[in-house]
């Protein structure tokens, strides 16, 4: 047993990366956590909970000017962000969030025109349409992560992990937005290049 050691101990020393490899590039560390986190989330982006409020959401379908109306609003309007930040769907994200075993810093659950149905922290704006976090995922059909940046609603650095939300008949119905954070490692990473 002994031998076995010290061959695994010289087998490290002179190739280190063999059973370890340092995360070195931000695509990395976005990768690591997207793959930590993506089967989480695909499995409740297809929950009922999930899949029954977007549909509900979508069946009040207010027409764009109404839309604009609320966003226009939104951070005076105490009633619209308690029912978006308050209600079964949001409570879930909030218990995502308080998770410490999860890198979520935040996350939206929005409907086929980008308006928020559930979320927590309480975004800057009530309607995301315009944002590349529901657009991008809509135009590749797919998965989208967008770019490491500053976040004030969450006091993170994050990026958005974006996943489309279908119907039993595969048909698009909403966009899960999570934030991400890489706090940790994106501040571990700038203190050593500047060393």
């Amino acid at each position: 047993m002994k031998l076995l050691s010290i061959a695994l101990s010289l087998l490290l020393l002179y190739n280190p990366d063999l059973f370890a490899r340092q995360v070195e590039t931000e695509t990395e560390y976005k990768d690591a956590i997207v793959k930590q986190h993506k089967d989480l989330l695909i499995n409740f982006s297809k929950s009922p909970l999930v899949i029954s409020a977007i549909v509900a959401a979508n069946e009040k379908n207010v027409g764009i000017i109404n839309i604009m109306q609320l966003d226009a609003n939104w951070q005076l309007n105490r009633k619209l962000q308690k029912s978006v930040m308050h209600n079964p769907l949001a409570a879930k994200i909030i218990e995502f969030i308080k998770n410490p075993k999860l890198d979520i810093a935040e996350m939206m659950v929005l409907d086929k025109n980008g308006v928020l149905v559930a979320v927590f922290p309480k975004p800057t704006d009530y309607w995301q349409g315009d944002e590349d976090k529901f657009q991008q995922p809509i135009r590749i059909n797919g998965a989208y992560v967008g770019p490491t940046k500053w976040d004030s609603s969450a006091s993170t650095y994050q990026f958005f992990y974006c996943i489309l939300i279908k119907n039993s008949a595969k048909k698009v119905i909403g966009v899960l937005v999570t934030g991400l954070d890489v706090s940790k490692e994106y501040l571990e990473n700038q203190s050593s290049q500047n060393d």
